[in-house]
Formats: structure tokens, C-alpha cells, sequence
């Protein structure tokens, strides 16, 4: 996994990566590395998790970027609710819920899959 690969899959998310947030990408790309490395017991991250360890870096990026209250630029706005006549109708989450629930899930899917390729250590 390269700072290059997680850029684009920001950019497909609706984050416009910056010059400077370069070292935090990297800094998020190792963490994210040797948490592989270290829970599954093996020298190089498997190549079957490439792409959910670039989902894990993208969440661990946004969610430090939006637990520090800074604009993370995606927006998941949609109809909330719809009122006709004396009915309404109430949809979903909060925007901010439906952005958390997606970084948790790119960081659970990947936690998810570290018994698969966790090897015994003798």
C-alpha cells in the first residue's frame, strides 16, 4: 500500500486530498501496515487485504481529520424527511451519523479479516 493508492481512494470518496496532509497519510499508512503486520504475524501485509488496509488508512485519515474539527469536504446529504398533507415520513441517519458509520465499517471490515491470514506464533 502507497500514499498514492489512498489518495485516490480519498478522491473517490469526495475528499480532495492536499500537499500537506502528504505526512499524515504516510503516518496513517505505516499505522495501518504494521497493525496488519503485528495482529496477522506476518512480514508484508497480505496482498488479498491491499484494498481493505487502503479502506482502513482512508477511515483512520477522515476520522482523525473530523474527531479534530476539520471539514472532511463529503457530503452525504440527502432528503431527511417528507411531509404531505398530515402525514411525514422520517428517513435515516444524521449526515454526520451516515459518515461515521461508514468509517467504522471500512475499519471493522478490516479488522474482521485478520484471523484469515493470522499465522501462529511459536
Amino acid at each position: 500500500m502507497v500514499i498514492e493508492d489512498v489518495k485516490s481512494r480519498l478522491g473517490q470518496l469526495g475528499y480532495t486530498p492536499e500537499a500537506a496532509d502528504d505526512p499524515f497519510i504516510q503516518f496513517v499508512v505505516d499505522k495501518i501496515t504494521n497493525e496488519i503486520k503485528a495482529e496477522c504475524n506476518v512480514e508484508a501485509v497480505p496482498e488479498e487485504m491491499e484494498q481493505t488496509a487502503i479502506d482502513m488508512a482512508v477511515a483512520e485519515f477522515l476520522l482523525a481529520k473530523k474527531n479534530t474539527g476539520q471539514d472532511i469536504g463529503i457530503d452525504v446529504s440527502a432528503v431527511k424527511a417528507i411531509t404531505e398533507g398530515d402525514t411525514s415520513v422520517q428517513f435515516g441517519a444524521s449526515a454526520d451519523g451516515q459518515v461515521n458509520g461508514l468509517l467504522d465499517y471500512f475499519l471493522a471490515k478490516g479488522r474482521s479479516k485478520y484471523a484469515s491470514f493470522r499465522r501462529v506464533k511459536w
